[in-house]
């Protein structure tokens, strides 16, 4: 079980083609902080569903997608593929 399960449960609620989120609305939902390379690194937001378990298990596993990462804001938008 990862934490990023609890995001997934979560944007799998949703019927929407897009989904914005700030980091810290992320961070309630997994009841957890994000790793600092999540704040500083574009490609912790990769679509990655083998090297990255927060993709995997998070937005991959509800089929959402990252369409626009704004580390400045500490916003990302995901996309559906429902």
């Amino acid at each position: 079980m990862s934490k990023y399960d609890a995001l997934a449960n979560y944007l799998l609620k949703f019927n929407k083609n897009e989904i914005e989120l700030d980091f810290l609305e992320i961070e309630k939902i997994i009841h957890s902080k994000l790793p600092t390379s999540a704040y500083t690194r574009i490609e912790w937001w990769a679509n990655d569903n083998i090297s990255h378990s927060q993709s995997k298990y998070g937005w991959l596993a509800a089929r959402y997608y990252v369409i626009h990462i704004d580390l400045k804001k500490r916003k990302i938008k995901f996309k559906g593929n429902n």
